[in-house]
């Protein structure tokens, strides 16, 4: 019995190896710029284990857009819905909310397993394809209900234009720590951006979140 449930797990296990490849490869080098033959090379297995497991390079494409927004909808799983149960309370829980799911989604991104994640959305910001419809769905659309939510809650006074551009500005604020490394490592004068500095701008971001929704 043991055996046969090792075997059964032999295939997953690949899959994900398969997977965690290509969604570097595809962040790195774009759909066109990638080989499912480089993949299968750099995940060691044969070029007949992507056709067998996703149909091809397509499907492998689609696949990775689908485990990214899983992976990213389980770590934000409980953020969100501690926004959820606060949208009908207070602006200031509301506030507190929205500061909580900020944070946690810029610990996400500055986290060193996210870095393949962030070049895959990236790429897919610049030159959305279906792939950019799974993160969507299966995953950035929920942030964004959420959020939408608790800014409306914290901030009554805005119209929706004003919502939507203060959402936009909360979360875009949580990636740049991951997309513009090179400028904050020069504007920090350091050579590597350590915890130290991630702290001291996770901090700053918090206290950027509550000024934002500041009545």
């Amino acid at each position: 019995m043991s055996l046969l449930k090792n075997k059964e797990k032999v295939p997953v296990v690949l899959a994900d190896r398969i997977l965690d490849v290509a969604i570097d490869q595809f962040g790195r080098n774009g759909f066109d710029g990638t080989s499912t033959r480089a993949i299968a090379k750099a995940a060691e297995t044969a070029m007949s284990s992507i056709t067998y497991h996703f149909g091809g390079k397509e499907g492998l494409y689609l696949a990775c857009a689908d485990r990214v927004a899983s992976l990213m909808a389980e770590r934000q799983k409980s953020g969100l819905e501690r926004g959820r149960s606060a949208v009908p309370a207070s602006p200031a829980d509301a506030t507190e909310a929205a500061v909580a799911i900020v944070d946690s989604f810029a610990a996400m991104i500055v986290a060193d397993d996210a870095v393949a994640w962030v070049r895959f959305i990236i790429r897919e910001q610049f030159e959305p394809t279906e792939g950019f419809e799974r993160l969507w769905d299966g995953f950035m659309s929920r942030m964004a209900s959420v959020m939408l939510g608790l800014v409306r809650t914290a901030r009554p006074d805005l119209a929706d234009d004003e919502i939507a551009a203060h959402c936009v500005l909360l979360l875009g604020q949580a990636v740049i720590l991951r997309s513009g490394r090179a400028s904050i490592s020069r504007l920090m004068q350091v050579d590597r951006v350590g915890p130290k500095q991630t702290d001291a701008l996770r901090a700053q971001l918090r206290s950027n979140v509550r000024a934002l929704l500041a009545r």
